[in-house]
């Protein structure tokens, strides 16, 4: 929460869109089982984002091929879990 300020203020200062949100996210209620899609930014209040969906994954990986250099900073989502972890596994791949 502390954080919220500072994110919003980048987002605002991001005027060649070079920040990329992503467009779809892998959600649940709990970290067991395999999740459901959510498509946006909204994610329900009462589930979790826990890995990026199948059009971020698209999105980030024709944006990363284009890329020089790049500093990755973690995780897409809950790599531990097999149910979680495509999205870190294809930005790693890629």
């Amino acid at each position: 929460d502390e954080d919220v300020a500072l994110a919003k203020s980048l987002l605002a200062q991001d005027k060649g869109g070079k920040i990329q949100l992503p467009k779809d996210h892998i959600v649940s209620e709990s970290l067991e089982g395999s999740g459901e899609l959510c498509h946006g930014q909204n994610i329900p209040s009462e589930k979790m984002g826990l890995d990026i969906g199948p059009d971020t994954i698209r999105s980030y990986s024709d944006h990363i091929k284009t890329a020089k250099t790049v500093f990755w900073n973690g995780p897409m989502g809950l790599f531990e879990s097999k149910s979680f972890a495509k999205g870190t596994m294809e930005m790693a791949r890629v």
